[in-house]
């Protein structure tokens, strides 16, 4: 099961994703960055980009390029934020 984790639903034009929030460390490593992004796709069936900020409030993104591009051009203290409780799978 995933843990709980902050997330944003977004819409741009006609596709719905979930911007969330990660460490740095995450977005760091390729291999992992790609195994979160993957599995929150699988688990809610959405396009998914990863977000993290640095000490200094630098934001850097993390998905598909075309929407991260669209990202780029909002500031993230905007999105509408909220905390996401997985269920257990039946």
């Amino acid at each position: 099961m995933l843990p709980s984790f902050n997330a944003a639903l977004v819409r741009l034009g006609a596709v719905e994703l979930l911007v969330v929030s990660v460490r740095e460390q995450i977005l760091a490593d390729d291999w992992e960055c790609d195994l979160v992004r993957l599995a929150i796709e699988w688990r809610y069936h959405r396009p998914v980009v990863l977000l993290a900020q640095d000490a200094r409030g630098m934001t850097a993104y993390r998905g598909r390029p075309a929407l991260v591009a669209q990202l780029r051009r909002v500031n993230p203290s905007r999105l509408p934020w909220q905390r996401i409780q997985p269920e257990p799978r039946r």
